[in-house]
């Protein structure tokens, strides 16, 4: 059996000269010697100082080692520059090519050499790059040795530390663990005039290729950022290394190395970003999981949180992207600092179409606190996940939005969620959209918006799977009690994920986040969207009630999600989701929320549609002053576009108002319905959406909506909406004017909406509200057009008179 020690260590090589006298550079360092068979190689030589403006000299490369065993030589350390010259970069260190019969290492990287300072103290030269690690490679697949690669050399200290070096490589033939070299170090910034902090090393990558290796794959560790100067910016962490299993027939699980951590920017500068984490990919059974980010360097300005690594599987397994680093908290210290932002989830991808493997995004970062005096950090996106395959899909969750603690500010917003999408032919389970983040809370001021849901899509015209959007995220919470400038407000909930389709399954919209809690409630998020373009149902979401509020106006809601299929063959159904209800105003005179709109909905098949209607506004609180009610929202429009389809097209209606003391007017209005459009049909009948009725106003009652307008192309009706009746109050809300209809058939008729009743007064000598106008109506035979007769004026107060009739509508 052979032995280590039975050839020479490669010799050292010499240092470089060291300069002395004039503007002069520091020597290069000589290149380590090649060790004998089994042994080491030698050390790389030692950059030469300079002197005078000088450059710091470059370190000389580490030997090679032996061919049978020992270790890479380290890198020679840079020379350091002097006044405003610059530090030499440290040498590479030894690489490794052996069978593997020992354990090993390849050489580590050479330090950079320090920049110059002036004689004034107040400025300098930039610190030399670190050295990058020596690879390391066995190739007997009988192997059972650990390959190391070396470490990267730090950069060295300067105006503008220098980058650290990227960490060695690590591959086997054999069975044996791999242990990739780490990224360097970023040099700091020099201590009181330095600018920027050099960034952290590339960590080293790892590979194996050998299918009865069992041992897990994982890349080097990327380096840390130096140290910023007093105004500028830490260094970026280095990038997690690379994990690749290069085998179909094993088992082993490949994981990207962690991203480095950002380097800190002092108490007035800005942290780091942290690195991303490192990608990993394999070809066999095992699972393919990305690195995570590293964090963000601390600073005034927080530093951002590192993405996760992408994943990406070529074999069976599941493919998990790397989580996003959260956000580092800002500073402490009365003064005004942010949270840094959440790093965004890293990518997975399959790309074999015979895996039954999972796909999932990586989660997004949580963003960062602001202790004193600015807004929390956003949370990071969540990963896209892609799948050629048959095994679930689904995007990253956004990461949650960072808090914050004082006024005139806001918890940061939730991180959106990540898109899923299958392509497979055979595709037969759901592809999901990742949920949105939560905003972040802030106690005294305003609560972060949550993040919007994640899209899905199924591509593949033969798939059965189902798609559905992602949910949003909530709002954060806002401050519950305060008054005046610090009265706070929930923040608006995200909206859910559109949803697509071109298979046999269905698409659903993503469910909508709500409002988060505060003195004045939060908006509701809208509902997704849906759209089919195969022969599944597509099913809008309804939009989020508004949030109640604790002491001001109530949340709007939100608006509901679109419908749409558009493919002739289908028999499915298209339903858009209905708007979300507006939030009561508190009970001391807060505002009612406005009544969010309804989806629209359409269809170039032979299915049902419906349309959604518009929700409704909420109360105005009675206390204090009074508050007004909020209007209500439009009914959502609908429209059939298929010879073939029997089903008559029936607009939403509009959203009532909400009851108020509405001291003006232009509050507690009922929403409008929406429009109807047949196209094309089998006789079939287009109905616009009524108007919504008016609100109670202790002062001014609100108007009807008008009624939606009904557009019909075939032998069938055309049927205008009718206006929603005026509200009753101390002056009666006018009623909506009832809607045009038009039918472009010579066999068909057309029945214009009818005027909505004027709302009734209470107040003396108040006339009551007048009665909305009926609608006008085309058709290509007069006979066949009717218009709409107008509403009926409102009973009066006491001492005042009915409100006027409205008008009929021509033909």
């Amino acid at each position: 059996m052979l032995t280590p020690g039975n050839g020479g260590t490669g010799g050292i090589g010499g240092a470089g000269y060291t300069a002395t006298a004039g503007d002069s550079d520091g020597g290069v360092g000589g290149q380590g010697g090649q060790g004998g068979n089994y042994g080491y190689g030698g050390e790389g030589g030692a950059g030469g100082d300079a002197v005078g403006t000088g450059n710091g000299g470059t370190g000389g490369n580490g030997g090679a080692a032996g061919s049978v065993a020992g270790g890479g030589g380290s890198g020679g350390n840079g020379g350091d520059g002097a006044d405003t010259g610059h530090g030499g970069n440290g040498g590479d260190g030894g690489a490794v090519s052996q069978p593997g019969a020992f354990n090993s290492s390849g050489g580590a990287g050479g330090n950079g050499g320090s920049g110059g300072i002036t004689a004034s103290g107040t400025s300098g030269g930039n610190g030399g790059h670190g050295g990058n690690g020596g690879d390391i490679s066995f190739n007997d697949a009988s192997s059972t040795a650990i390959a190391s690669g070396g470490r990267g050399g730090n950069g060295g200290v300067g105006l503008t530390g220098g980058d650290g070096g990227e960490g060695g490589g690590a591959y086997t033939a054999g069975l044996g663990d791999l242990r990739p070299g780490t990224g360097g170090n970023g040099g700091d910034a020099a201590a009181g005039f330095g600018i920027h902090g050099g960034d952290g090393g590339t960590g080293g990558i790892a590979m194996i290729a050998n299918g009865l290796n069992v041992n897990n794959v994982v890349g080097g560790s990327g380096g840390v950022g130096g140290q910023g100067g007093p105004t500028a910016n830490g260094g970026s962490g280095g990038t997690g290394g690379a994990a690749l299993i290069d085998s179909e027939s094993s088992s082993a699980n490949a994981i990207g190395g962690r991203g480095g951590a950002g380097g800190a920017g002092t108490a007035t500068g800005t942290g780091g970003f942290g690195g991303t984490g490192g990608e990993a990919t394999n070809y066999g059974s095992g699972t393919a999981t990305g690195g995570s980010g590293g964090a963000g360097g601390i600073g005034l300005a927080a530093g951002n949180g590192g993405a996760g690594g992408d994943a990406f599987s070529f074999g069976t397994g599941n493919a998990t992207g790397g989580t996003g680093a959260n956000g580092t908290d800002g500073i402490s210290d009365g003064t005004t600092s942010y949270g840094g932002n959440g790093g965004n989830g890293g990518t997975a991808t399959i790309e074999n179409s015979a895996s039954a493997g999972a796909a999932t995004g990586g989660r997004g970062g949580t963003g960062g606190s602001a202790l004193s005096g600015g807004n929390g950090g956003n949370g990071g996106d969540g990963g896209n996940a892609y799948t050629n395959g048959t095994g679930e899909v689904t995007g990253g969750t956004g990461g949650g939005g960072g808090t914050s603690l004082t006024s005139n500010t806001s918890g940061g917003a939730g991180g959106a969620g990540g898109l899923a999408q299958a392509t497979n032919s055979q595709y037969a389970n759901t592809a999901r959209g990742g949920a949105g983040g939560v905003g972040g809370s802030d106690t005294v001021y305003t609560g972060g918006v949550g993040g919007a849901g994640g899209a899905a899509l199924i591509t593949a015209s033969g798939a059965t799977g189902n798609a559905i959007g992602g949910t949003g995220g909530a709002g954060g919470t806002g401050n519950t009690t305060g008054t005046g400038v610090n009265a706070g407000t929930g923040g608006a909930g995200g909206g859910g994920g559109t949803a697509t389709n071109y298979g046999a399954g269905n698409a659903t919209g993503g469910t909508a986040g709500a409002g988060g809690a505060g003195r004045n409630g939060g908006d509701g998020g809208n509902g997704g969207s849906a759209y089919n373009y195969g022969t599944g149902n597509a099913t809008g979401a309804a939009g989020a009630n508004g949030t109640t509020s604790s002491g001001g106006y109530g949340g709007n809601g939100g608006n509901g999600g679109d419908a749409s299929i558009a493919n002739s063959a289908s028999t499915a159904t298209a339903a858009s989701g209905r708007g979300g209800a507006g939030a009561n105003g508190s009970s001391d005179g807060g505002d009612g929320g406005n009544g969010g709109n309804g989806g629209d909905v359409s269809t170039l098949g032979t299915g049902q549609i419906v349309a959604g209607n518009g929700g409704s506004g909420g109360s105005g609180g009675s206390g204090g002053s009074g508050g007004s009610g909020g209007n209500g929202g439009n009914g959502g429009n609908a429209t059939i576009n298929n010879t073939n389809n029997a089903n008559d097209a029936h607009a939403g209606d509009g959203g009532n108002g909400g009851s108020g003391y509405n001291s003006g007017t232009g509050h507690s209005t009922g929403g409008n319905g929406g429009n109807a459009t047949i196209k094309s049909g089998n006789h079939t009948n287009a109905y616009g959406g009524t108007g919504g009725t008016g609100g109670f106003g202790t002062v001014y009652a609100g108007d009807g909506g008008a009624g939606g307008m009904a557009h019909d192309y075939t032998r069938g009706t055309a049927y205008g909406g009718y206006g929603g009746y005026g509200g009753n109050g101390g002056y009666g809300g006018r009623g909506g004017d009832g809607a045009y209809a038009h039918t472009y058939n010579d066999n068909g008729t057309a029945y214009a909406g009818w005027g909505g009743n004027g709302g009734d007064s209470q107040t003396a000598l108040a006339n009551g509200g007048d009665g909305g106008n009926g609608g006008s109506a085309q058709a290509n035979h007069i006979q066949d057009a009717h218009g709409g007769r107008g509403g009926s004026g409102g009973q009066g107060g006491p001492g005042g008179s009915a409100g006027s009739d409205g008008y009929w509508g021509g033909p």
